[in-house]
């Protein structure tokens, strides 16, 4: 018998998903749109993935987020 054991993690409870404030979404929109910044470095830095960083400035740019912030 070998003594190699391989780890496994059990993952168990309800993990929802996060879910973020409009404020919080617009704040971090603008800074995305700020000179030098990338989505890529603004998403990371912020913990959310590009592609919804990127969903987020398309709804903007489109008056998506104007009914939801007022």
């Amino acid at each position: 018998m070998s003594d190699d054991y391989e780890q496994v993690e059990v993952i168990t409870g309800t993990a929802r998903r996060r879910s973020w404030s409009t404020a919080a979404k617009l704040r971090i929109i603008e800074e995305s749109f700020e000179a030098g910044e990338t989505v890529s470095s603004v998403a990371r830095r912020n913990g959310v993935a590009a592609n919804l960083l990127d969903r987020w400035r398309r709804l903007s740019s489109e008056g998506g987020m104007t009914a939801a912030a007022s």
